[in-house]
């Protein structure tokens, strides 16, 4: 399947050529602006969700993100959004993030929105809300100030053992 370009030279959120070394790697780098604008989009919904009081969001989010971590960005629909709408407007971008960091935040939150989604179907509602506040809080972090909870805590624990 060939890959999808954008008329600046993107395929999907990764760039073709960056000029810090990251294109070289296994994967190619990805554009920091749509991974901010995913978890934006994360943090936004599940916030709405709570304060509407439609638990559906969870398990829509849920689905989105694992899409996310098994078929990488290309299927991404929030990256896909990003690519349509968002990217053509602004120009190429001169920071990266590693698609590995970006897989793990996804998966992340497949994890804790998954126990979210499985407390909301077993009816434990309040418990599947703190959960999914917990992952708004880790996923607005990593939008607005590039700390991302996850590998933190991966990299804490890998010193550790």
């Amino acid at each position: 399947m060939a890959p999808l370009t954008s008329k600046r030279g993107w395929v999907g959120r990764a760039a073709v050529g960056c000029a810090d070394g990251l294109a070289g790697s296994a994967a190619p780098a990805l554009d920091s602006r749509s991974v901010r604008f995913e978890q934006s989009v994360v943090a936004v919904a599940i916030l709405g969700g709570f304060v509407f009081r439609v638990p559906v969001v969870l398990p829509a989010l849920t689905v989105i993100l694992v899409t996310s971590v098994i078929a990488g960005p290309r299927l991404n629909l929030f990256v896909r959004i990003y690519d349509a709408v968002i990217a053509l407007r602004m120009g190429t971008s001169e920071h990266f993030d590693d698609p590995d960091e970006a897989r793990l935040s996804d998966l992340v939150g497949v994890g804790v929105l998954g126990l979210a989604t499985v407390a909301i179907f077993v009816g434990l509602g309040g418990l599947a809300w703190i959960l999914a506040l917990v992952q708004a809080i880790a996923s607005a972090l990593r939008a607005t100030a590039g700390i991302h909870v996850g590998a933190t805590v991966h990299e804490r624990l890998r010193r550790r053992g």
